[in-house]
């Protein structure tokens, strides 16, 4: 009896085996003649399909707890992908294999539909995109508005920027808010924008589907709907989901639009689909170029320039008409604030985030004073793209789907969702657009750049600038050094916050001869005592055993404990005062500027409250001036013309002719609501205790001085008019802006005095003179207090929890609302100790 093959036997048939084919059908070996599927069909449906457990686990659990029938349907899901799994691999024909893609993207479209089901509330693109529509319903404006409350949610991020506040407007283009509209009318909710989004990629990754060939259609199934990736942006209400969706059929087969010379009625489709995609969102501008290029040099290339440019403006026209005609409305209701919106994300100046070059600065060096060159390189690096794929189209053109996005990788903004949400595009052109469809695109000729080695040498030429800029970035030192020391305490059994000393320190004539700053430096600029946007906090305690951490986080994660309540409601998690010094000792007088108001503040610079100040006169005397305010017969025509003739003829003027010059007394504040023309002249340290915006000095006149490359400063003087304070002037100015103190309260060789307080502005300065030694106590009620040592030997701040902190002359302490009673012990020294207090009101 024979018992089959034995160890190390052979499986040859004999003489008399039955063929191959005999038995039932289910039993017989998988075909391999021309109606049997490639091996790259079954390998694309089988990823399709396992790309479906990807995910899915999370949400059936979110669903038995919340919706058990949403449950149940994920449970039959799974049995489905089980199944597609087998038919796979065992189907026999082309056209079976076919029919068991299309029911994996059936699981796909049904997963995602009970994903979008659990979780539909969107982010902040989302809950953005449903306010712009609530808006556009309503006939409101939807541009330049900010809208605050949408990101009290912890589900719904901000987008801080550099400057330290947070953008809280919408700042895309209009067409997911306007297909939104008609839905929230319905809705009322959030929903509007996801339900938009999420349709849009189940109609994207459909039509992406129909339009590959057979053994890719898998691949638009898992990519689109696969891998929980771009569902979890369609959920969140990302408009980048419907330009993804309006661009795949802008992409596949692109290299056929305008063959023969006509645009035809399938060209002008495509056309009109980029138009739509580039009024959707911002990611669709950098693709359109390299379309362009990529579709001129095709046509070129079998119909001569004259009909390829032809084929080009017909299909630039048509899809420039759609992008104005959606924009339309938008544009004649503000036109300014308008394209501000449009450009926002590209100049909003956003804090570094992303997964990108930027890493090296933000997570490995502490910092960069040139962030500002991995925007020129990503700006370089995209022009050189664009130069390369014209040069070498031939080489790079099935890749341009593919070449926009590496721009990204240099920018302050890497993150990797601009690259994952245009993945599907990257598969239309590889299974739609092969290399032969470039063998006769036209490339142009460059003298004396015939070799392979020549073109190497020019590829690289295009990107050395990009890369030179970039390593300027991650190379440069951080531009401060920030030494931020917290104390906490336990209690019922928690930790808390209970100090926070803040020490920035760039220097001065003053600083360098007092503090000994930089002693051999020419000069040294004393600068920012505490700005939460730009400090960190070391934590541990001691030097090998500190780490560093953002200020801001603090104030993110606990913004009751640093804020207080009253504080944080209205300004969210914004630390909203900062302490800095202006030395100007032996040196010049500062600029006459001003500084937005608020409503202007918010519309152009994206700000939720505005820049005011106060001047706290640490040094200075009756010899020395503070500029402040408009003379009582100050003519602002003949200002503006004398401004603009020092900028345009380099005439020089007298600030004293249309502002008035009090004296510089030490130990005065002078208070600088927004609007207020001012300046610390020359030989003064200033303390400025102001709200935290800082970047917002709209200069009028800066004594004609040029900046350290030689050039003439900028002066946006026109902004300074636009914000110029015109009503207070004369007496007004000395009688609200120049106030004498008042004393709030006194005990024992101590009082507390009232040094600045007005109506328009929201925190007020107040002011505590000791005695040597004596003691004055004080309690935070829930607010926030900053102290600084103005004059004197010092004080220790003893906190109801035991603290110590030891405080010296021109050092800055932050009590954060969490702490309580608090006592200030004068040093034992000569003469009165005197700590400034600023708190909002």
């Amino acid at each position: 009896m024979d018992d089959g093959p034995r160890a190390g036997g052979d499986l040859r048939s004999r003489q008399g085996d039955a063929p191959a084919t005999a038995g039932p059908q289910w039993a017989r070996p998988l075909t391999t003649g021309p109606e049997a599927p490639q091996q790259l069909h079954r390998g694309m449906t089988l990823i399709a399909a396992i790309s479906l457990f990807i995910g899915t686990r999370d949400a059936w659990t979110r669903a038995m707890t919340s919706r058990p029938d949403v449950a149940g349907i994920i449970s039959v899901c799974y049995a489905g992908i089980l199944v597609a799994g087998v038919l796979a691999l065992t189907t026999r024909t082309r056209r079976a294999l076919t029919r068991v893609d299309a029911g994996v993207l059936l699981l796909a479209v049904v997963l995602v539909l009970c994903g979008y089901w659990l979780n539909h509330a969107g982010t902040d693109e989302g809950v953005l995109t449903a306010q712009a529509a609530s808006q556009i319903l309503h006939g409101h404006p939807v541009y330049g508005q900010p809208w605050p409350w949408l990101f009290d949610s912890s589900s719904v991020g901000i987008t801080k920027t550099m400057s330290g506040g947070a953008d809280y407007t919408y700042g895309y283009p209009p067409l997911t808010a306007l297909l939104a509209a008609p839905v929230h009318a319905v809705l009322h909710s959030t929903a509007a924008a996801t339900l938009v989004t999420t349709g849009a990629l189940l109609a994207g990754a459909v039509l992406l589907w129909w339009l590959l060939p057979a053994p890719w259609r898998s691949g638009a199934t898992a990519v689109c709907l696969g891998f929980g990736f771009l569902p979890g942006y369609a959920y969140s209400g990302y408009p980048a989901v419907l330009a993804l969706a309006l661009l795949i059929p802008v992409v596949v087969r692109w290299p056929d639009t305008g063959a023969g010379g006509r645009l035809g009625l399938s060209g002008a489709a495509q056309a009109l689909c980029l138009g739509a995609a580039c009024a959707t969102q911002q990611l669709a501008w950098f693709l359109a170029p390299f379309l362009l290029i990529g579709l001129y040099t095709v046509r070129r290339g079998d119909l001569g320039p004259r009909l390829a440019l032809g084929v080009l403006a017909r299909y630039t026209g048509v899809a420039a008409l759609t992008w104005a005609a959606i924009n339309a409305y938008f544009a004649t209701q503000d036109f300014s604030t308008w394209l501000h919106g449009l450009l926002l994300p590209l100049t909003q100046k956003a804090i570094l985030h992303g997964q990108g070059l930027m890493g090296i600065s933000y997570y490995f060096t502490a910092g960069s004073r040139h962030l500002d060159y991995y925007s020129y390189g990503s700006q370089l690096l995209l022009f050189g793209l664009l130069v390369a794929t014209l040069l070498f189209v031939r080489r790079l053109g099935p890749a341009i789907t593919v070449l926009p996005w590496l721009s990204f990788y240099l920018a302050t903004r890497s993150q990797d969702g601009y690259f994952l949400m245009m993945t599907p595009l990257w598969l239309a052109a590889a299974a739609t657009v092969p290399a032969s469809a470039f063998a006769s695109a036209w490339q142009p000729r460059i003298p004396f750049m015939s070799g392979h080695r020549a073109k190497a040498v020019l590829a690289v030429a295009l990107v050395t600038p990009a890369v030179v800029c970039a390593t300027v970035a991650a190379a440069s030192a951080p531009p401060l050094r920030m030494n931020v020391t917290p104390s906490f305490a336990e209690r019922a059994g928690h930790r808390d916050l209970t100090g926070l000393a803040v020490r920035v320190v760039r220097g001065g004539h003053w600083a360098q001869r007092e503090l000994g700053f930089n002693p051999n430096s020419r000069n040294t600029a004393l600068g920012y005592e505490l700005i939460a946007p730009e400090a960190g906090i070391l934590i541990g305690t001691g030097p090998e055993a500190q780490a560093e951490v953002p200020f801001q986080l603090l104030c993110v994660l606990e913004p009751l404990s640093v804020l207080g309540a009253q504080a944080h409601a209205r300004f969210g998690t914004s630390f909203p005062i900062r302490f800095d010094y202006l030395d100007t000792v032996g040196g010049g007088s500062l600029s006459v500027h001003c500084h937005p108001k608020e409503p202007y503040m918010r519309e152009r610079f994206g700000w939720a409250y505005t820049q005011h100040e106060t001047y706290y006169l640490t040094l200075g005397s009756t010899d020395t001036k503070v500029y402040l305010g408009l003379r009582e017969d100050a003519d602002v025509d003949v200002f503006r013309k004398e401004v603009e003739r020092s900028i345009t003829d380099g005439v020089p003027m007298n600030p004293e002719d249309h502002v008035l010059a009090f004296p510089a007394e030490q130990g005065q504040l002078f208070m600088i609501p927004a609007g207020t023309p001012h300046a610390s002249g020359a030989g003064n340290l200033v303390l400025e205790i102001s709200a935290t915006p800082y970047l917002y000095s709209l200069r009028f006149y800066d004594w004609l001085r040029p900046g350290a490359d030689g050039n003439p400063r900028p002066l946006p003087y026109e902004h300074g008019f636009a914000n110029l304070e015109t009503g207070r002037r004369g007496a007004a100015v000395a009688r609200d802006l120049v106030q004498k103190p008042r004393t709030l309260r006194e005990g024992t060789g101590w009082r507390e005095e009232v040094i600045g307080d007005l109506a328009e502005m929201f925190y007020e300065v107040r002011r505590f003179v000791l005695d040597a030694g004596a003691e004055a106590t004080d309690d935070t009620q829930g607010r926030f207090h900053i102290l600084n040592v103005v004059e004197g030997d010092g004080v220790t701040v003893h906190t109801a929890a035991g603290d110590l902190h030891e405080l010296s002359f021109a050092e800055t302490l932050t009590v954060p609302a969490a702490v309580g009673a608090y006592t200030l012990r004068a040093a034992a020294g000569v003469g009165p100790v005197r700590v400034v207090k600023a708190l909002v009101r």
